[in-house]
């Protein structure tokens, strides 16, 4: 299955929508046949674009929570965090660090439902401390043959 990528914004133009399937799919046409369309993928992706563009201009606007979402973090995202703090505030987040490893999350990005906002942050967070492991592993890699 195709992916849209950088480019292909006229070949939007040229997709006839033809009806939704179980809400959650669009079916539509275009020159090159049937498109199966994922509404959720396609949603992610005009957030991932309008994120990376904001990021870029560093314009992201944050709405502040009515009530802090604490957080209690594993000690492997407590470190993530203390590696990115201050880039999740150019990405609309803004913490504060209650104690050990509790943060506060305080504002977030607007265009987040707040529902979303704790299973976002760990998940950057998760990503973060998966990054890191593969760089570990990759250096682990690249040395064990010199032994």
């Amino acid at each position: 299955m195709a992916e849209v990528g950088r480019g292909c914004r006229r070949c939007l133009v040229k997709i006839q929508p033809l009806g939704q399937l179980h809400d959650s799919f669009i079916i539509a046409v275009d020159d090159e046949g049937l498109l199966l369309i994922d509404q959720h993928v396609a949603h992610e992706r005009i957030l991932f674009d309008k994120y990376r563009k904001c990021e870029t201009e560093r314009s992201i606007e944050s709405q502040n929570l009515l009530l802090p979402e604490t957080i209690d973090l594993s000690p492997a995202q407590s470190e993530a965090f203390s590696l990115i703090e201050d880039d999740l505030e150019s990405l609309g987040f803004g913490t504060m660090r209650l104690s050990g490893r509790t943060i506060a999350i305080k504002s977030i990005p607007t265009d987040l439902p707040p529902s979303e906002a704790r299973n976002l942050f760990s998940e950057i967070l998760d990503t973060i401390e998966a990054e890191k492991k593969a760089v570990r592993n990759r250096r682990f890699a690249t040395t064990s043959p010199l032994a």
